[in-house]
């Protein structure tokens, strides 16, 4: 958790204070399981913001993105250090290396932004992330939905695949 009292450089007058706002608010999203996916969050105020993600009421760990050289190898090797596979952007964005669907540790849920200066916090509104197990193949003209045919006379009606003559 964040102390909003604890702000390395925090140099700007007392009149020159700004409490955060979020600017760009998470949006829902949906991913295939182990691939790549972001949830924004951008925000102002004065001193600059840190950012705080949680996710499901709890807070998040996660790793930042200019960490040392020793954590990023670990994280190339498969390593897990601090969730290593989210990653929280100079931004404020928090990203997925791969999304994670498994028994002990998956990634769907409900997530949002805290953002924290000695000023005050605000919080973003409240964005979805789920998995997707597979996806589904366009259907095959067997199996495919009626079609809408405009005919001359404008007008619209439904019919279907197997009615349609080519003759």
């Amino acid at each position: 958790m964040v102390d909003p009292t604890d702000f390395p450089g925090d140099h700007v007058s007392s009149s020159d204070r700004r409490p955060p706002r979020i600017v760009e608010h998470p949006s829902d999203v949906v991913v295939r399981r182990n691939d790549p996916a972001t949830l924004n969050c951008k925000a102002e105020g004065s001193p600059k913001p840190a950012i705080e993600w949680w996710k499901d009421g709890e807070p998040l760990r996660v790793a930042a993105a200019a960490q040392s050289p020793q954590v990023q190898q670990s994280v190339h090797r498969g390593g897990s250090p601090a969730s290593a596979h989210r990653v929280l952007l100079p931004s404020g964005s928090l990203f997925f290396l791969k999304v994670v669907h498994g028994k002990r540790e998956h990634d769907a849920g409900v997530y949002w932004c805290v953002a924290h200066n000695s000023a005050g916090s605000a919080t973003s509104r409240n964005a979805s992330l789920a998995t997707a197990g597979r996806m589904i193949s366009p259907p095959s003209a067997a199996t495919a939905l009626p079609l809408l045919i405009v005919s001359t006379a404008l007008e619209i009606r439904p019919v279907a695949l197997n009615a349609i003559r080519t003759e």
